[in-house]
């Protein structure tokens, strides 16, 4: 364990995998109503950070990924998406370009190592860009919850009340930079806390001293990841080879008038066409269920289950693809074992 870690453990953190953050803090139920009604603090050294330097880093991301990004002024973040050649899922990706000639890029769970060698090999002739995994150097914190905000300008008294999705606000804790960036809200208002890991424990000690009058607790993934397939955020079961962006409802994070890059011709015969072979929805679930199983309606395969999760109050959720025949809200999908998975809305993340 790191010293991080060790803190975590004292505070009653309980671990799954050592190389994970904490599963939770022993009271789920409290975390949780902590994320609706307050804020929780959660680590998040699961996702992958890489630093991206010199001149073409932005072009290059431009050429091989689905969204506008060459463009990026200092302070601007914006999500893009690795794709195949036929358009699948690589991973999503979150750029934060700094002032420095630094672009930060946020991997998904367990994905830097595997993004920093795909982004390695896309360097060609004379292009110029290095790529540094530096997960291990810059600790990655975040808030969710009502009163995220509010804490996080206690950080940085001139952290404005609007920063735009995923733009970068640059301030200075203990001495060392501190960015606090606008991260993807899974239900609830977040914020994201990104610092050098040798004051990853001071910056989880400030966070929880400051959120004190306001309701924080610490907490682990397992709130996390509740809260996402409630909103039906996808994750990493969701954003994989088996699925293209417009599936997930990753509409945003696409641009159609750019131009070229890799897996685009595929993506945008889909969209001209207006027809998707599945889309991603968000369902109630009658009892508990595996990811991976396939659903039915009337006998007749409709796409599979993906994620699984239970709220404190026994009720099961899950995120599944389905064909777009059947997802729409109300509709029921059979799952083995007698399960009923019932559409409560299609994620759809256009803006």
């Amino acid at each position: 364990m790191d010293a991080l870690q060790s803190l975590q453990a004292a505070q009653g953190a309980v671990f799954s995998d050592e190389a994970l953050p904490p599963l939770h803090f022993g009271d789920l139920a409290a975390e949780y109503r902590a994320a609706r009604e307050a804020a929780v603090l959660i680590d998040r050294r699961d996702e992958g950070r890489l630093e991206l330097t010199d001149r073409d880093r932005l072009a290059i991301l431009n050429r091989i990924s689905t969204n506008a990004v060459a463009d990026l002024s200092p302070g601007v973040g914006r999500a893009t998406v690795l794709t195949t050649p036929i358009g699948r899922i690589i991973d999503r990706l979150v750029l934060h370009n700094l002032d420095d000639g630094h672009t930060l890029v946020c991997t998904s769970p367990g994905r830097g190592a595997q993004v920093a060698a795909y982004l390695q090999r896309n360097v060609f002739f004379r292009d110029r860009m290095q790529v540094r995994d530096v997960t291990g150097e810059w600790a990655q914190l975040a808030l969710y919850g009502p009163r995220s905000w509010a804490i996080a300008q206690s950080l940085s008294p001139d952290l404005p009340d609007d920063l735009a999705l995923h733009h970068v606000h640059v301030t200075h804790f203990h001495g060392e930079r501190l960015l606090i960036v606008a991260v993807d809200p899974p239900g609830v208002p977040a914020a994201g806390l990104i610092c050098p890991a040798a004051r990853a424990v001071d910056l989880w000690e400030a966070v929880l001293q400051a959120g004190a009058g306001e309701g924080i607790r610490a907490s682990g993934l397992a709130v996390w990841n509740l809260l996402r397939v409630e909103a039906g955020l996808p994750g990493p079961a969701e954003l994989n080879k088996e699925f293209i962006p417009l599936e997930a409802g990753l509409w945003a994070d696409v641009s159609f008038n750019k131009g070229c890059y890799t897996g685009q011709e595929i993506i945008a015969r889909m969209e001209s066409r207006g027809k998707l072979a599945r889309v991603l929805v968000a369902v109630t679930l009658s009892g508990a269920a595996t990811p991976g199983a396939e659903w039915t309606v009337d006998g007749r395969r409709q796409g599979l289950l993906t994620s699984v999760v239970q709220r404190p109050d026994g009720v099961w959720l899950g995120l599944g693809y389905a064909r777009p025949e059947v997802a729409t809200a109300g509709q029921a999908l059979q799952l083995p074992g007698g399960v009923t998975a019932t559409v409560r809305f299609v994620p759809d993340r256009a803006s």
